[in-house]
């Protein structure tokens, strides 16, 4: 059953709900249209509460990926502030749910905005890397992810974005059109799952269900007949029985452990 309009972002106008929605819409064809976009799990969100969603960081074109696979639900963008100097363009972004943050000012900033809109019953999306990677690889995840949950422990849930790094990477003025573009959304992490964490467990233990994310939509991309220049962080592949294999220069053993539900 669809989720009723005025739940899918608490709090906000009729007017702000409407216009997400035909973003929505326009940005589900022109990704459709020029990156053969394609969204796997978004059965996975829950329809109501506050919501943490997390995701690796390729490119620019991440955020609205990960919105378009978040159907039920108008995600909170944090944003820089330069994309707001425009009247027309702040007019835009501020309709899409984009939150300014001026460039450069402290992450506690963006940290604050994050919070004030979960503690409201919103969706927040964030990058714990902070930037989009240099080269396609995911980086280590900062403390300020970790800072949002503790401060609302709310359930969190994984994204994995790839595609995006190889249509537009950092330093491309331009997206080259036609790379596939896929997303997937894991399985909600109930607060008490990570609460029982201590921050830099709690960090790779996202970051970990994040990679095997990415690994299921490489292969996807694989099938699809796409080449892609990105490979995980620590973890290669998995086996037939669902097992991630660990890269042995990585990860210092050649062992295997079960991939996260």
């Amino acid at each position: 059953m669809p989720t009723p309009l005025r739940d899918r972002d608490p709090g906000r106008g009729l007017f702000g709900l409407l216009f997400y929605e035909a973003g929505w819409a326009l940005a589900r064809l022109l990704y459709g249209l020029f990156f053969r976009y394609k969204a796997l799990g978004s059965a996975n969100v829950p329809p109501k509460g506050s919501l943490l969603v997390v995701s690796n960081h390729l490119s620019n074109l991440d955020p609205f990926a990960v919105g378009l696979a978040i159907r039920c639900r108008h995600l909170v963008y944090i944003a820089k502030a330069d994309l707001f100097k425009n009247p027309i363009a702040s007019f835009i972004f501020r309709g899409v749910n984009c939150v300014p943050i001026k460039q450069g000012a402290p992450d506690t900033a963006a940290i604050r905005a994050a919070i004030d809109r979960l503690t409201g019953g919103s969706a927040v999306l964030i990058f714990p890397e902070g930037s989009r990677s240099p080269d396609g690889a995911m980086h280590p995840f900062k403390r300020g992810a970790w800072l949002v949950f503790a401060r609302t422990e709310c359930d969190v849930l994984p994204v994995a974005v790839e595609g995006t790094f190889d249509a537009f990477p950092r330093g491309r003025s331009t997206p080259r059109v036609g790379m596939p573009i896929r997303v997937k959304v894991g399985q909600v992490i109930p607060r008490a799952t990570l609460s029982a964490m201590k921050p830099d467990a709690g960090l790779e233990y996202l970051a970990e269900r994040i990679e095997a994310l990415r690994l299921e939509l490489a292969k996807e991309l694989k099938d699809a007949g796409a080449t892609l220049t990105t490979k995980p962080r620590s973890l290669v592949e998995l086996d037939d029985a669902g097992l991630i294999k660990l890269d042995a220069g990585a990860a210092g053993n050649t062992t295997q452990k079960s991939a996260p539900a």
